[in-house]
């Protein structure tokens, strides 16, 4: 189930160039699975027919855990700029 999303700012805590924690919602998140990179980069090609092209933008997806409450959520996030990142969607 799709988790409604009051609060869309967040922050990543990286180790070797891989998020390991997520601070989200005034709370702290482990990232318990292998985060994937997502997005939309520069290079991708498009077909001469799409005039209107979407702005490239990258993120990751992962599995995080909240053991204050014990809850688990598949998050996608997009980069926003430095260390600041929008939740785009979390799923029970």
């Amino acid at each position: 189930m799709v988790v409604k999303i009051a609060q869309k700012g967040a922050t990543l805590r990286f180790e070797s160039e891989v998020p390991v924690e997520l601070n989200w919602d005034g709370r702290r998140w482990r990232i318990i699975d292998m985060p994937t990179l997502i997005g939309v980069g520069d290079d991708f090609l498009y077909s001469p027919m799409i005039t209107h092209p979407p702005e490239p933008w990258t993120g990751w997806r992962f599995t995080a855990r909240n053991g204050d409450v014990d809850e688990a959520y598949l998050i996608d996030l997009r980069h926003v700029t430095g260390d600041a990142y929008e939740v785009l969607r979390a799923i029970e």
